[in-house]
């Protein structure tokens, strides 16, 4: 759970139209954003660059280097139909060594979020908050 909001779930069941659209980060004032295109693809805004970019990558929140922050580019889609929460994210353009990432898309009342595991994240069920970097979608 975010401190001050309120509890967030798994967002099964998720319309996949409602995927499409600017997702801001919770963690710097809104500056890092990931903008999910119709089309399958996305593109990442001032991320900083040891989030997913290089390797090795920050253990925590704290760790992120928001002096360092990057543009990059890819593709992104559901698992599957059944599996419209379960996002997978593959860099193709941009200054980044890693190749991508998985999130899953949570739900907070009317609000949508995305959970992105640090690189320290060994089993998802037992991270903890500072292992998280969250997006949430903008209105």
């Amino acid at each position: 759970m975010i401190a001050g909001c309120s509890p967030t779930d798994i967002a099964y069941g998720l319309d996949p139209g409602e995927l499409p659209g600017e997702w801001r980060a919770m963690h710097d004032g809104g500056a890092a954003r990931l903008t999910l295109n119709d089309d399958g693809t996305f593109n990442a805004a001032a991320w900083p660059e040891n989030l997913v970019c290089t390797s090795p990558g920050a253990s925590t929140v704290d760790d992120l280097d928001w002096e360092r922050r990057s543009d990059f580019s890819g593709t992104w889609h559901s698992v599957s139909p059944e599996l419209s929460h379960a996002l997978v994210f593959s860099i193709q353009q941009g200054p980044c060594d890693q190749t991508g990432w998985s999130s899953y898309v949570w739900s907070s009342g009317d609000t949508l979020e995305i959970k992105v595991f640090l690189t320290s994240v060994n089993d998802p069920d037992s991270a903890s908050n500072d292992q998280i970097f969250w997006l949430r979608k903008s209105s």
